[in-house]
Formats: C-alpha cells, structure tokens, sequence
C-alpha cells in the first residue's frame, strides 16, 4: 500500500508503486544506504529517524527523515517505511552551517570577537576571540558578572543600566 503524500513528493502514481520494492523504482539515492537499512531491519525488527537521499521520479533528491519496522500481513512478511521529507530543514541547517563558518573565519581574520548575552546563561555565548581579547579561559562562564569585573570601574555601572534597559524593553536576548 502507499499513501496519496508518497505519490505527491516522489512523483509515482499509485499504480506505479504498488507491487514494486524501492529497488525497483530507484527511490534510494545510495544503494549502500539502502543495504544498510535492511540489515538493520532485519537484524532489529526496526529502524527509526534516520537521514538519507531519496529519488524521485524525476531523478530530483530529498532527504528524509526514515523509520521502518518489520510487520507481518496475511502470514507474510514486510516492512512498514515511514519517510518525512525533511529537506527545506536539512538545507537551511547546510546554509546555517555555512554561514557559522564565515562568521568564525571573519571574526578570526579580524581578531575580533562575538557574544550572545542572554539571561539564560545557557543561551549565552563568547566566541573563541572574544574569550582570548578579555583573558577569559573556557572555564570561565558567559556571564554578565563576568564580563563587567572585567571592564573598567568607571564603565561598570553605565554597562549594567544599558543591559537592565534593554532586558526590560523585551529584547530578551542581544
């Protein structure tokens, strides 16, 4: 069986699908891959949440997010495959990437350094430089306390207001 969501994303008709294995209809990208998962299957009984390329039937690829489980109709053995097509997801994650890349080569060309105040000190962050520009090791915790002890005494307390107003005025994080 196959749902009209297969037919829509993979371009096959119902007709096209039903009776065929993913062999047969090419929706692997990697034939490794797909050994792979079999084995698994086999050896597991189930799968679950992982990433591979898929074909369409116009030879475009997705990712996707696949499950699997081995079930049983009629006394016969099958596989149950569930794919989310996560591909807007895994392509916005390669740009995100590539842009954390860029920004880490910039700020290290540029001896300058990055932080993320947060109230949530699990949200907060200091870069590499910006650690190495204050004298902070990687010990040390992204704090607001932190960084102020640091500064000079005469800035301490204009740095402490400008945080506090900004918190308030909902910016939340900067």
């Amino acid at each position: 069986e196959v749902n009209d969501t297969f037919c829509r994303v993979l371009g096959h008709s119902r007709e096209e699908v039903i009776g065929h294995t993913t062999l047969e209809l090419g929706l692997w990208a990697s034939l490794a891959d797909r050994e792979h998962e079999l084995t698994q299957l086999h050896a597991t009984g189930g799968i679950r949440d992982r990433e591979h390329r898929f074909r369409k039937r116009d030879g475009a690829e997705i990712v996707g997010l696949m499950s699997a489980e081995r079930i049983v109709i009629r006394g016969a053995p099958h596989a149950l495959w569930v794919v989310q097509d996560i591909t807007d997801r895994a392509l916005a994650l390669r740009a995100l990437r590539a842009s954390e890349e860029r920004m880490r080569l910039a700020l290290r060309g540029a001896n300058a350094g990055a932080w993320v105040y947060s109230p949530d000190p699990r949200a907060a962050f200091w870069s590499t430089e910006f650690r190495n520009l204050f004298g902070f090791g990687p010990e040390v915790p992204c704090s607001l306390d932190e960084l102020v002890a640091r500064m000079h005494p005469e800035d301490r307390a204009h740095t402490r207001t400008h945080f506090t107003q900004l918190l308030r005025a909902g910016e939340g994080e900067f």
